[in-house]
């Protein structure tokens, strides 16, 4: 239950969603203090949905990864595999 309210008192504050994923995962990482973190972030935009395009079905997904992630590609596609799999 600690890591949804992490990631909720972050979205507060102002941030594209880009930037809130990298914090996200900064935040995780150095508190933390794991071999590795990854985090993926998927965002319905209210711009998207009534502005511009009209699309109401569109999703914007980002991802940062820290650590092992960056160093073990083996490891880094076990998880977009797993992510993949599970979407």
């Amino acid at each position: 239950s600690k890591l949804p309210r992490v990631a909720k008192t972050l979205a507060k504050s102002m941030l594209l969603q880009e930037d809130y994923t990298k914090k996200l995962a900064d935040l995780l990482y150095d508190t933390l203090q794991p071999s590795g973190c990854a985090v993926m972030v998927t965002g319905v935009h209210g711009c998207v949905q009534c502005r511009g395009v009209g699309m109401p079905d569109v999703a914007t997904t980002t991802s940062a990864l820290r650590g092992i992630f960056l160093t073990v590609p083996s490891l880094r596609e076990e998880w977009l595999f797993t992510i993949n799999k599970s979407n």
